[in-house]
């Protein structure tokens, strides 16, 4: 799909959804299919049912991981204070699982002048100090560039660039010199290991390392490892689950079952 298709698409009230079908850098499918649903934000949904959607995603006891995106030069609206009251009321009633579910990220970050020490601390410090009005204390906060890791990902698959997009591509300096966003990421032990060697290899190619800084391959890292901690083990027990229930519909003993097929 072209952006002029997807905007075409978005335009059309009679399309509620849309379906994409690809793979996603660092998360693996070996064991299971990780499905986004890219919701509408709260400034943003045309009508009640996309803010319904939202919070029904926020409530589900399916416990889906959740992205945050966060613009921290519009902090503060109506419907995102009531939207992030309800994220804190979830976390407190879920407790460790919810916190590790809900991901806070700041894109755009390249947009802001954090080229001076000390400027990223302090805009981690005023995202922190936000969430924490809510009831929302050490949030796995992510900053990232989105848009910076698409180009640098469409150069390496010889895709064809615009001039402004060539221009854009110049700066990547930035994330070797200044923003070297994993590293504000909070990451697991295993993670910063996989970080480093992916990091080591890319020695030499300035706009692969850069891709890294950007902290998109980061957060798929992050993602790819809370599938496994939480999601495949859910997957299991709901799977056990629905077999305990054909069992005993069927008359069956459960250690029975496990005999036969052992």
């Amino acid at each position: 799909l072209e952006p002029k298709d997807l905007q075409e698409i978005n335009d059309n009230d009679e399309i509620d959804r849309i379906e994409i079908v690809g793979d996603i850098p660092n998360i693996s499918s070996e064991y299971m299919n990780l499905v986004l649903y890219d919701t509408p934000g709260p400034n943003n949904a045309r009508n009640k049912t996309h803010r319904e959607h939202t919070r029904k995603m926020i409530h589900s006891d399916k416990k889906p991981m959740i992205l945050y995106v966060m613009d921290i030069t519009q902090l503060a609206t109506t419907d995102d204070r009531n939207l992030l009251l309800e994220i804190s009321n979830e976390i407190k009633k879920t407790g460790n699982l919810s916190k590790d579910r809900f991901l806070f990220v700041i894109n755009k970050v390249d947009d802001l002048k954090l080229d001076q020490d000390g400027a990223i601390e302090e805009l981690l410090a005023e995202a922190k100090k936000y969430l924490e009005v809510f009831g929302i204390e050490n949030p796995q906060l992510f900053l990232v560039s989105a848009e910076f890791a698409k180009l640098i990902r469409l150069q390496n698959q010889n895709k064809k660039l615009t001039h402004k997009q060539r221009k854009n591509l110049r700066k990547h300096d930035l994330f070797l010199d200044y923003m070297k966003l994993d590293e504000y990421a909070p990451l697991t032990h295993s993670i910063k290991k996989e970080l480093f060697k992916q990091l080591k290899d890319a020695q030499g190619n300035s706009y692969v390392e850069a891709l890294y800084h950007t902290g998109i391959p980061t957060l798929e890292m992050y993602i790819n490892e809370y599938l496994y901690k939480y999601a495949l083990p859910i997957k299991i027990n709901r799977a056990i689950r629905d077999i305990e229930k054909i069992l005993e519909e069927k008359g069956l003993e459960t250690e029975e079952f496990i005999y036969l097929c052992s």
